[in-house]
């Protein structure tokens, strides 16, 4: 079983992976947002009613300020040029280019952050 502090160090090595830069506030909030994510799929159906908000709880902030946050941390990210961000994003959504939106983005690296899990797990037994 992988242990909640695991699928942090997870969640950071994938962001990390893509450029997203920890220091930035926004970081903070996508991360919390995939871990919720995470532990509930069905919330990415609901980002603005009910996964901003939670993630607006657990730091204190406003809602709007969570979703504005992570919707410039994924752009400054997406325009800074990191290619593994842009290819694979292309394949997760069959070729387009354009850069995601939050949900999108979401969904996205909770999926990659699953199968690593999944690798991890495999590796594990």
């Amino acid at each position: 079983m992988i242990t909640m502090d695991r699928i942090d160090v997870i969640i950071d090595e994938t962001l990390i992976y893509y450029g997203f830069n920890p220091c930035l506030a926004g970081y903070k909030y996508l991360s919390d947002s995939i871990m919720i994510v995470l532990k509930d799929s069905s919330k990415i159906r609901y980002v603005t009613k009910l996964l901003y908000p939670e993630v607006s709880k657990i730091n204190g902030v406003a809602a709007t300020t969570v979703g504005r946050s992570i919707r410039r941390i994924i752009k400054r990210t997406w325009n800074d040029g990191n290619r593994y961000i842009k290819e694979d994003f292309a394949i997760f959504n069959n070729h387009h280019e354009r850069m995601p939106s939050n949900t999108e983005f979401i969904a996205f690296i909770a999926i990659s952050v699953r199968d690593s899990m999944i690798k991890t797990e495999n590796r594990l037994n």
